[in-house]
């Protein structure tokens, strides 16, 4: 099964994808790390991150594409950071089609805009059931920003 997860930057998204990633033999796809990655050997790329500028959607499509491709998804993957846009959302919906691949759910990790800034001491404990990996199409969960909540996961 295939996964997106989705959130403000700061909401907690990575931390969360690394738990379910681990409980569930996923394949975690994060843009962020891949730009991370390809920066270090891509000038136009580092270029962009160096000034704090958006990377086009042209190239971060053709990354998730590429990595789609190269396959290695047996178990699946959790989409992180992508889509972020109309059009990375769209382009998605084709590769999904081409590479014969559909997504189980978006999990929406729903975050106080103001929690993001004004404070990390709060923890939050979080629990989903594999039912809502089963069946659900959108699930959407409301913490505090903060380093320290986390997703606990049961069967």
């Amino acid at each position: 099964m295939n996964y997106i997860i989705m959130g403000l930057p700061g909401a907690g998204k990575g931390t969360q994808a690394k738990k379910i990633v681990e409980e569930f033999g996923l394949v975690h796809l994060s843009t962020g790390d891949m730009l991370r990655q390809a920066k270090k050997s891509d000038e136009v790329i580092s270029k962009l991150l160096a000034s704090g500028q958006l990377v086009p959607d042209d190239i971060v499509i053709n990354m998730i594409k590429n990595r789609l491709a190269e396959g290695n998804l047996k178990n699946g993957f959790l989409l992180d950071g992508f889509p972020r846009t109309v059009k990375q959302a769209e382009e998605l919906d084709l590769m999904l089609k081409v590479e014969n691949m559909k997504t189980a759910a978006v999990f929406f990790i729903d975050v106080c805009f103001d929690d993001l800034f004004s404070s990390f001491a709060c923890a939050s404990t979080l629990t989903l059931s594999s039912s809502c990996f089963a069946s659900a199409s959108f699930c959407s969960f409301s913490a505090c920003a903060s380093a320290a909540s986390f997703l606990t996961l049961s069967s």
